[in-house]
């Protein structure tokens, strides 16, 4: 990679760019996948993604309940 003025940079080897945030976030901050390998988003996004799914799948529930 290079600076606008030439010059050569490189970037740490220990973070990633999440696929939801498009934020770099360090590698730690991943889940692991089973099999080897890291998730394509964050562990903040992830669990964001989550909560609203299951808030999604509750609202479901209650209306077919009904």
């Amino acid at each position: 990679m290079y600076h606008d003025d030439g010059q050569q940079f490189s970037m740490p080897q220990d973070v990633r760019l999440c696929s939801v945030c498009r934020n770099w976030v360090e590698l730690s901050e991943f889940r692991k996948r089973t099999g080897g390998g890291v998730a394509p988003e964050c562990r903040e996004c992830h669990n964001s993604i989550r909560a609203a799914q299951r808030r999604r799948q509750r609202a479901r529930r209650r209306t077919k309940d009904l």
